[in-house]
């Protein structure tokens, strides 16, 4: 017969077959440079100049690893492509140990010393699958102990409602019961997968607020102001200052995570679509730790994003697609109608108040004050890991006033 060159597929099998080797050497810095990346990206997608953007690329990672796992040909090669141009792995050899560093990376910040302090950080994430598919075991296996992810069969053709109900009480009971809701709307019945990935935060502070929060306007835009309760501190922090933004760093307990707030002299939107990786890292390195007064609204910041959109826009696009989407590592003729992705911080004083008669040493003269009373970037900083936990455009917070007892 004729020579024949067989072309073959990047992705012919599901990952979790395949040999066992892969450089882990760095895999952590690379990753968390490729996180941020993922931050800048999406925020360029989704950003707009009026709603909240909060986001946790490090979830959205794990979600999308999640999915990787159990894709083969053109749809593996789009998530590859998208976690590999971020993370600069080669993900092509999809192996056992790619996955288990992966998840081990992941399940780091669970493990943070912060807990006994009183850091609370609860995540959940789900894959729901219409239970007419049968769902392959070692998928099931490999999501629930790499990636603590669950995976679960539902009604959503004939029980469309309670199957929506069932997803936001798993979200529910996953995260204390902080995020209620993270399918807001009626859900089609046709749906076939949906991943649901919530996140919520709070910890206590390395150093405690004052006990006195007062009622300050927080400036949303030329045109709009709200009423914000604003908590004050003075403390020895990052902080770096230019004609363009100030930030500044307040530490967690614990050490290892840090909530930065970048806060630019003109329009915030603009600001934060010419960032770039290099210049995140160049406002980090320029902090110093100095005393600095600062004042923080008493705040809830969430959204409720849907990523189906913005990952099509960056690349990822035979997963949504019911003709070309290739999931046959989970079961045959799937594809993923939506993904799902929650994020709920809370900023209060957290923990112990400092005595009201500590703020009057601070005020003198010389020491920089930054007030958090306009649109504002932050990000929650891992140091150990060097990664972004958490990444939001903040134009509008949720004033969190004291309950009135």
């Amino acid at each position: 017969g004729t020579n024949r060159t067989i072309t073959e597929q990047p992705f012919p099998t599901p990952s979790w077959a395949g040999p066992l080797h892969v450089n882990t050497v760095g895999l952590e810095r690379i990753i968390g440079r490729g996180v941020t990346k993922m931050a800048l990206s999406m925020e360029s997608v989704i950003g707009n100049e009026r709603e909240n953007f909060i986001f946790a690329p490090v979830s959205v990672a794990a979600a999308l690893s999640v999915t990787l796992l159990g894709a083969a040909g053109q749809t593996a090669a789009e998530i590859a492509s998208f976690l590999g141009l971020l993370a600069g792995i080669d993900f092509t050899d999809r192996t056992h140990i790619v996955h288990k560093q992966l998840g081990r990376f992941f399940t780091k910040f669970e493990q943070n010393p912060g807990v006994e302090l009183g850091l609370q950080l609860a995540f959940a994430n789900g894959i729901f699958i219409q239970e007419s598919f049968p769902i392959e075991p070692k998928f099931d296996e490999i999501a629930r102990n790499f990636y603590k992810c669950e995976v679960m069969p539902l009604d959503f053709l004939k029980n469309t409602e309670k199957s929506r109900l069932i997803v936001n009480e798993w979200v529910s009971n996953h995260t204390n019961n902080r995020i209620k809701e993270i399918l807001p709307y009626n859900l089609s019945p046709a749906t076939k997968l949906i991943i649901a990935n919530a996140l919520y935060f709070n910890g206590p502070w390395e150093y405690p607020f004052f006990a006195k929060t007062r009622v300050g306007s927080f400036h949303v835009s030329k045109t709009e102001d709200i009423d914000m309760p604003f908590m004050v501190n003075g403390a020895e922090i990052p902080y770096y200052y230019t004609n363009n933004y100030s930030i500044f760093g307040m530490p967690y307990k614990g050490g290892q995570l840090v909530m930065y707030i970048v806060l630019p002299q003109q329009n915030l939107h603009k600001f934060v679509n010419n960032l770039t990786l290099d210049s995140i890292e160049n406002m980090l390195n320029h902090t110093t730790v100095q005393t600095v007064l600062y004042s923080v609204p008493r705040m809830k910041i969430e959204s409720t994003l849907n990523l189906r959109k913005p990952l099509e826009e960056l690349g990822i696009r035979s997963l949504f697609n019911p003709t070309t989407a290739d999931l046959t590592g989970i079961a045959e003729g799937l594809y993923v109608d939506n993904i799902y992705h929650k994020v709920e911080i809370e900023v209060t004083e957290t923990g112990t108040v400092a005595a009201a008669g500590t703020a009057t040493g601070f005020i003198r003269g010389g020491i920089p004050m930054v007030k958090v009373n306009r649109p504002f970037l932050f990000f929650i900083h891992h140091n150990p890991t060097n990664t972004i936990i958490f990444w939001g455009s903040v134009y509008k917070p949720t004033p969190f006033f004291e309950k009135k007892i």
